[in-house]
């Protein structure tokens, strides 16, 4: 299983574990939620923490502009447990196409200026815009 639609894994056998119940008392388990929905409810109103691990971080998103500071982001998930360890977000952002648009309709700035076309009497330069 890869985690990804219920936050839990097996590994190994997919026997034993250690959790800890809503009373903060450490105890073997099956490695599963306890609760038939899988929340992880005892039955006594206590929810049982299981500590899992962070899995790889996913690939980096596009960027959500083409240009003019744009955001992309990266996600991972918490596998084998209610909660995971070491703490840490399960999201990370990072600013991309920081380059500013262009205007549409208006003129741009100015080449340099060409070689001149002849070394004496009436060459001529060009430069462009864009």
């Amino acid at each position: 299983k890869d985690g990804s639609d219920d936050n839990s894994i097996l590994c190994g056998d997919g026997s034993g574990g250690v959790g800890f119940g809503g009373d903060g008392s450490e105890g073997e388990g099956s490695g599963e939620a306890s609760g038939e929905d899988g929340s992880g409810d005892d039955g006594d109103g206590t929810t049982e923490v299981i500590i899992g691990v962070w899995g790889e971080w996913g690939d980096w998103s596009e960027c959500s502009t083409l240009c003019g500071d744009g955001i992309e982001s990266r996600f991972r998930s918490c596998l084998g447990g209610t909660v995971c360890e070491p703490e840490g977000p399960s999201s990370e952002t990072r600013p991309c196409n920081s380059r500013p648009c262009p205007v549409h309709g208006g003129w741009g700035v100015y080449a340099p200026w060409s070689e001149c076309s002849a070394s004496c009497g009436g060459g001529t330069q060009t430069r462009i815009r864009a």
